[in-house]
Parts: C-alpha cells; sequence; structure tokens
C-alpha cells in the first residue's frame, strides 16, 4: 500500500510497514510514554499528596509496560512506533523545558510550586481564579 515505506527504515527494521521483528519498538515506545508521563508528575509533585504521588507513579508504570498493550503492539507496523517515539521524546523535551523555573520566569508563568499554582487543588473546581 505504502512501497515507500516498505524500502526505506532503518537499522534491525528495514520495512516500516512490517511489526519490529525484535521486539524493540514496541519497548521503546512504552518507555518514551513513561518518560512523558513521569516528566510531567514530577512538575505536578509540589502540587500533590505523597501518598497520591506513589499511586499515580505506580498506575503510570504499569499501564505503560502492562502486557496487554505490548501484546497488542506486537501487530502493528514498525512505522507507527517510530512516530510515536519521536513524537514523546518531543512531549517529554517540552515537559522539562516548562518544567525549568527559569524558562517559567521568563515566559512570565506562575511558578509550579504549592496548591495556589492549581485552582483544582485550591477548592476551586470552576477553574477561576
Amino acid at each position: 500500500k505504502y512501497p515507500d515505506f516498505a524500502q526505506g527504515g532503518f537499522g534491525w527494521v528495514t520495512d516500516l510497514t512490517a511489526p519490529d521483528p525484535f521486539i524493540i519498538l514496541p519497548i521503546a515506545a512504552g518507555a518514551s510514554l513513561l518518560a512523558v508521563l513521569e516528566s510531567a508528575l514530577v512538575g505536578r509533585r509540589a502540587l500533590m499528596e505523597p501518598k497520591q504521588y506513589q499511586i499515580q507513579l505506580g498506575v503510570q508504570r504499569i499501564c505503560c509496560f502492562s502486557l496487554v498493550p505490548m501484546l497488542v503492539g506486537l501487530k502493528y507496523p514498525a512505522g507507527v512506533f517510530v512516530y510515536w517515539i519521536a513524537n514523546n521524546l518531543c512531549s517529554a523535551t517540552t515537559v522539562f523545558i516548562f518544567n525549568n523555573p527559569a524558562v517559567r520566569s521568563k515566559l512570565n508563568l506562575p511558578p509550579l510550586t504549592g496548591p495556589a499554582a492549581s485552582p483544582f487543588l485550591a477548592g476551586n473546581v470552576t477553574g477561576t481564579p
């Protein structure tokens, strides 16, 4: 259907329309998704109760590396995983940049400390300050 993807590729993946024969890309996609989720969670850690943070961290890890997504994903073409990994790496980079206090200060963004940074944690569920 897409001959350019069947002839392109890199390393061990010579056909992007076929599944990864060594299951490296599905694992890398799960790891890159976990990097995005954990980096975003670290940025919100000051806003959460310690118990809530630990539970959410555990749930994220289980979801990223449970067998169900891995087994379902084994049949996906390698090109899908290349896209997911690239997208996750861009997302993780964005999260790391915007979690940096110096960057937030330069862009006049509020700091990520304390419950006042989130109207939802302060009991204001409408989202208005």
